[in-house]
């Protein structure tokens, strides 16, 4: 009978200390997941900024690639122009207003170039 009741209170003794074990072993399991969650929404933020960022960035580029084809565009429109004005000094105008819109041209194309460089960049 004795021997009876020393192996009941050997194995709930034993039980209670697999169940510690057992409820210890499974919180540490949980804190473990808690700061692993936490890592992955850090890094899921980040992502998602550096995506906001990335697509930012992307349409920035298109705007600036768009500006530099018109630039290129008007510039080539500025240099047909200029041409046409070199042919036109021939025909006879004052020469200070050859000279003003020389320089008034030059202006401009000089602009574009800067533009142009600044875009390229």
């Amino acid at each position: 009978m004795y021997f009876t009741i020393i192996l009941y209170l050997c194995k709930n003794f034993f039980c209670e200390i697999v169940m510690t074990v057992f409820e210890q072993k499974l919180n540490d399991l949980k804190a473990e997941r808690d700061e692993l969650q936490t890592k992955l929404n850090a890094q899921n933020d980040k992502y998602l900024t550096d995506l906001k960022d990335f697509e930012k960035n992307k349409n920035e580029l298109e705007i600036l690639r768009q500006k530099v084809v018109n630039l290129k565009n008007e510039n080539a429109i500025l240099q047909n122009n200029y041409q046409i004005l070199k042919t036109a000094k021939a025909f006879g105008q004052s020469e200070q207003d050859k000279k003003n819109a020389y320089r008034r041209l030059t202006r401009m194309i000089t602009e574009i170039d800067n533009c142009l460089e600044l875009l390229n960049e």
